[in-house]
């Protein structure tokens, strides 16, 4: 289990890593629901890589009683076109998610598309949907989480 959540805290570090470097960056906190009711809540760093590409990490943990703690960890890049106020993305990343109960980690790979919507500098909204597929010894599962949040800029 030790080694399990080292591999862990070394995967947050890294997605960290990819982000912090970035010019500018931002932080958002929100949270999400998947179909079959289950809360998140997010915190995520967005750094831009150019004009119309850049980086995310993001870190959502479940809150609802029966799988409380089910965490999802994930990076990955996206594409976005700024049309003011809006600016959608489109993205992929790759990451893991740890179980709670059995504490079992599995791979996983998502897609996201969404939206920031500027409110005021430094503040924007955002809402996405990310879909999940995580691989374990056991099983794969897929779906969507949808996710909004509020991000600040520096």
């Amino acid at each position: 289990m030790m080694r399990r959540f080292s591999v862990l805290i070394a995967i947050v570090v890294v997605l960290a890593a990819l982000t912090v470097p970035a010019a500018a960056i931002s932080l958002g906190l929100g949270g999400g629901i998947d179909p079959s009711g289950l809360y998140f809540a997010s915190i995520l760093s967005e750094a831009p890589v150019g004009d119309f590409f850049g980086l995310r990490a993001e870190m959502s943990v479940a809150l609802s009683s029966d799988i409380a703690g089910l965490m999802v960890v994930s990076g990955g890049g996206f594409a976005h076109y700024p049309v003011a106020p809006f600016d959608p993305f489109l993205g992929l990343g790759i990451g893991v998610a740890l179980t709670p109960n059995d504490y079992s980690l599995g791979f996983l790979v998502e897609g996201v598309a969404g939206s920031h919507i500027a409110l005021f500098a430094p503040l924007s909204a955002f809402v996405d949907v990310r879909y999940i597929v995580r691989f374990t010894s056991e099983a794969t599962t897929a779906g969507p989480l949808y996710e909004a949040g509020l991000s600040l800029s520096f």
